[in-house]
């Protein structure tokens, strides 16, 4: 069998296609040697060999790594840490994993700078979408026919809060309007039986306060014990139905008015 990985005349090619970028450092912060595995500029020959790597490090990146750099070279102890690196106003990201080396520390800089980029996008892109839950009065629930719990988050003001809370099938029944239920059950057992993407509006009442709910499932998943999983929205639209009931209750006074309704000029 042809062990490839094994010989030694390979080890410098397969070194270079999977390795990261390798500085050796001495005590002092003089880098000793590099073998570069990428095209950032400041990761070259020309650059660090010879230097304090320190010295060249912004302080904000400086005030971070020597003190993980110390702590390798005094415990004799391998540590990854991320960091930000702002060189020339662009932004990089990267992971150094640093190995201690007889007197010396051997550092593998990996640049993580895509994968951090798209981690701060997502996380705004939820910061953002906390605050439209939160002005739209909107939660989210998972519900699984083995629990039959409802495991819920969010924003609607009733029974809601921004960490996990959980019910029985049972216990929330309790909070819907009698008139509301068979509409409610109905809508459970169409999702049960297929994905369904219809919205169903009903009543609950809580601490003696009727509330208008709009409720949606976006997800159904077969488990492998045959139980299945339903996640969905669940929006506290009071609001938005008391002003409905108002227009209707205005519109119907004035097509029933027996008096006639009109608009003049000062003049």
């Amino acid at each position: 069998m042809n062990r490839t990985l094994h010989d030694t005349n390979n080890a410098q090619r397969i070194l270079k296609l999977t390795a990261d970028t390798m500085l050796l450092v001495d005590k002092n912060g003089v880098c000793i040697d590099i073998d570069p595995h990428c095209d950032l500029w400041f990761l070259q020959d020309e650059i660090l060999l010879g230097k304090n790597i320190f010295e060249l490090l912004p302080e904000y990146t400086r005030e971070r790594v020597v003190p993980v750099f110390q702590s390798v070279l005094e415990g004799k102890k391998s540590v990854s840490k991320n960091f930000k690196l702002v060189l020339k106003e662009d932004v990089y990201y990267f992971k150094c994993i640093m190995h201690p080396y007889d007197d010396m520390v051997l550092c593998q800089y990996r640049d993580i700078t895509q994968r951090s980029n798209v981690k701060r996008q997502l996380e705004q892109a939820n910061r953002t979408l906390r605050e439209i839950q939160k002005v739209a009065q909107i939660g989210q629930w998972v519900y699984n026919t083995n629990e039959n719990v409802f495991h819920y988050l969010g924003h609607t003001g009733v029974l809601c809060e921004e960490t996990v809370r959980s019910i029985s099938f049972e216990k929330y029944r309790e909070y819907i309007v009698e008139e509301d239920w068979q509409t409610f059950i109905n809508w459970k057992l169409r999702n049960l039986e297929r994905f369904n993407t219809d919205s169903i509006s009903y009543r609950v009442q809580v601490n003696g306060e009727i509330y208008y709910m709009r409720i949606q499932a976006y997800l159904r998943e077969e488990l492998p014990d045959g139980s299945l999983t339903i996640e969905g929205y669940i929006q506290n639209i009071t609001d938005i139905q008391r002003r409905r009931n108002d227009i209707n209750t205005l519109t119907h006074a004035i097509n029933n008015a027996k008096e006639s309704i009109f608009a003049a000029r000062e003049d």
